[in-house]
């Protein structure tokens, strides 16, 4: 009796407090509209079978959730697929289909002669990959995926150079930067951060402090963080110009060089695709390492812990030296976090944007994105493009391209996981 009771009252208070917020200065209309519905529900929850209105209630109970996805997650990206066929400033001009696309990407043709060659090396794994070659036909398929191969790079060869020369040369250079971006950041923080976590992992005095510093940079504001560095890399007065100075070094431009790291290793008389990414990038890079090392070794850590001690004692007792135990124990049975950590670098490293902004802007005067675009990386070119250039089809469609170039190596990383990626 005592529950029904507070339940009443609770029906009873609810029901005032939606009153007061949404009814109380509606208009008679709207109150009868409201209390016809509620009746609707009554009746129509006593004339549906049991299970049914189970189902019903499901779905009424995930309602709210979907409608706030559909409105701040599916609705924008179908909007922005909208805003990428059109020329777009600011409000709706001219329909161009894929015009934008076109522009980004070059003439058709060479597209089309790229999409084609990444088929035809589709093409070569399936076939490599079937079970239904017997052993005299084993040639047939060796020349078969042979010619699928040379068909599909013939095709990348031809097919990519006409999209660099009709495409547009900022895209490009953004990509190329963000390539250097990926190979320059990932590699080297996942194996800093392995070699901390292994470190860590062992029986040494103050590690729990060692840990407590290695994470601090990770939980710093990375706006804050950014700037900080930006000051670092200040050739006027900056920490590491004064330490280079200090040890009879010339003083560096940092984030204001333009010229590739190769160009000032080796002199300007090297070719052009070995110069590398400029000091400026490299200075962004090593601020992108020391701010993820902390993330990935506490990871690393949690792996190691994972693993469990039994198998190294009986390695131990068969012979292993330290060396065999990580090669053989402590790498495949970390590839499932190994793998993670490299997924989650990857994408974000394409997405890379906030310390960009900060530190480039913050060296070049304003300017984002570096001295002549040497740090622009996609999500940079997207962002000039669409608030500073003002061009959001455009800017919209280059996104899309993005997206479509991040699915690609995310779906790539996935299935080669399953041949280097061990979770037992």
């Amino acid at each position: 009796m005592l529950l029904i009771t507070l339940g009443v009252l609770g029906l009873v208070g609810y029901g005032a407090f939606l009153y007061f917020l949404f009814l109380k200065h509606a208009s008679l209309p709207a109150m009868v509209a409201v209390l016809i519905a509620l009746g609707c529900l009554v009746i129509v929850r006593q004339l549906t079978p049991q299970k049914r209105r189970e189902v019903i209630l499901g779905y009424l109970y995930l309602l709210p959730a979907m409608t706030f996805l559909f409105t701040f997650s599916f609705f924008p990206v179908a909007y922005a697929m909208y805003i990428s066929l059109h020329k777009w400033r600011i409000k709706k001009q001219a329909y161009l289909g894929l015009g934008n696309y076109r522009h980004a990407l070059g003439e058709p043709s060479g597209v089309i002669t790229f999409l084609v060659g990444c088929l035809l090396l589709l093409a070569a794994w399936w076939v490599s990959q079937q079970d239904i070659w017997s052993e005299r036909n084993r040639l047939v398929r060796i020349a078969l995926v042979g010619l699928l191969l040379l068909g599909g790079l013939a095709l990348l060869v031809v097919g990519v150079p006409i999209m660099g020369k009709t495409g547009d040369p900022d895209l490009w250079n953004s990509l190329k930067v963000t390539l250097y971006y990926v190979i320059g950041t990932v590699p080297i923080q996942l194996a800093i951060s392995l070699v901390l976590a292994y470190l860590l992992f062992q029986k040494i005095k103050g590690k729990t402090t060692f840990r407590m510093i290695y994470f601090l940079p990770y939980v710093t504001s990375l706006v804050a963080s950014s700037s900080v560095w930006a000051k670092l890399f200040n050739p006027r007065g900056g920490l590491f110009n004064r330490i280079l100075q200090a040890v009879g070094l010339p003083a560096l431009r940092w984030l204001q060089e333009p010229r590739g790291i190769g160009v000032l290793l080796f002199g300007p008389d090297i070719p052009s695709w070995a110069a590398g990414p400029s000091l400026a990038q490299v200075a962004v890079l090593i601020f992108v390492i020391w701010f993820w090392i902390g993330y990935d070794t506490t990871i690393f850590l949690a792996g190691l812990g994972n693993i469990p001690n039994e198998l190294y004692e009986a390695a131990r007792i068969d012979g292993a030296n330290g060396w065999d135990l990580f090669r053989h124990i402590t790498l495949p049975l970390l590839s499932p976090t190994t793998f993670f950590l490299t997924l989650v670098a990857v994408i974000g490293s394409f997405k890379a944007f906030a310390h960009i902004f900060v530190m480039t802007s913050t060296a070049s005067g304003g300017v984002v994105g570096g001295p002549i675009k040497t740090n622009m990386t996609a999500a940079i070119f997207i962002y000039n493009t669409f608030y500073t250039n003002v061009r959001n089809g455009y800017a919209s469609a280059i996104a899309f391209i993005l997206f479509a170039l991040i699915l690609a190596i995310t779906l790539f990383q996935n299935y080669y996981s399953k041949k280097w990626v061990f979770y037992s």
